[in-house]
């Protein structure tokens, strides 16, 4: 199974994605591939299609995302059934593919205007409802199984980047998805707590989630703890983060390489292109080739 995070490094609070993607490495039963959208996350070394970040004046964040699915939609190299997921929702205890198919979602919407989120949701829950849709809230940051022509169909009948409609609540209330409460098998650490308040929080759930406010130390280190992976200070990482070196341009096939990169036609992507056009599974594009022959034709750095 695929799981897909859309990823903005200077969004993150810290190390959320990499203890993400180390939870489902470590607690899905069965073949987890991980794919990450957009920017580079850190110390990540794993599948990603880069994906320039959407600079909009009015809501950039949501229509960052939805650029993000749209994308995604169209892109050879996510599978046609995959798993959506946010950064920092994290399994904790055994998830299977069955557990995944499984919708769960808010027992009961109440409408609200308290912040940004829960305004586009209000928006979007109107227009299902102006449209004869049900109105459930799905968006509950739980990760969502999702199918790509299914998708499609959302991007084509609404307006869902124009409008800033919660893609989610679309996706499965026009869909028609069987929904059962998310507690307790999913769980949300609201405040800022120690350990013991964590776990207290946490209980028996499956897979939990934290809001930008209760990202603190203790968290941190009782996620490390639960899913084995190293605890790294926010001032440890900022350190290593400083002596990442980035790879010199020595000429104009590195600037065209990132330039492809950047709107998703990777290298792999175009490898795997070519393999299905020729029908040869070793079938190899040459772009480490082009991209040595640009740097020799123009070069920006004498060797």
């Amino acid at each position: 199974m695929q799981f897909v995070w859309c990823y903005i490094q200077r969004e993150a609070l810290g190390n959320e994605i990499e203890l993400s993607i180390a939870s489902v490495r470590k607690f899905y039963q069965g073949e987890a591939r991980i794919t990450v959208v957009g920017d580079t996350p850190y110390k990540y070394d794993g599948h990603l299609i880069s994906k320039t970040r959407i600079i909009e004046k009015d809501f950039p964040r949501y229509r960052d995302v939805m650029s993000k699915m749209q994308f995604i939609v169209e892109h050879p190299e996510v599978d046609e059934e995959f798993v959506w997921m946010m950064d920092d929702t994290y399994f904790i205890q055994s998830v299977t593919y069955a557990d995944l198919q499984v919708q769960r979602s808010e027992p009961v919407w109440n409408r609200s205007e308290i912040n940004e989120w829960q305004k586009r949701k209000s928006a979007t829950m109107d227009i299902l409802a102006a449209q004869g849709y049900s109105t459930i809230d799905y968006a509950t940051h739980l990760p969502h199984l999702i199918r790509k022509g299914s998708l499609r169909r959302v991007f084509e009948e609404f307006d869902v980047y124009g409008a800033v409609l919660l893609w989610e609540n679309v996706y499965h209330n026009i869909h028609g998805t069987p929904t059962i409460p998310y507690y307790p098998f999913f769980g949300r650490i609201l405040i800022p707590s120690d350990r013991q308040m964590i776990e207290a929080q946490v209980g028996e759930c499956t897979i939990v989630n934290n809001s930008n406010k209760a990202w603190n130390n203790p968290l941190q280190q009782w996620l490390c703890d639960r899913i084995g992976v190293e605890y790294v200070s926010p001032q440890r990482m900022k350190l290593e983060l400083r002596k990442v070196v980035k790879k010199p341009v020595t000429g104009l096939g590195d600037v065209v390489e990132a330039g492809l990169s950047a709107v998703g036609v990777t290298k792999h992507t175009v490898k795997r292109i070519k393999q299905r056009i020729t029908g040869n599974p070793n079938a190899d594009c040459n772009c480490d080739g082009r991209q040595v022959w640009l740097n020799d034709l123009v070069p920006f750095s004498r060797k």
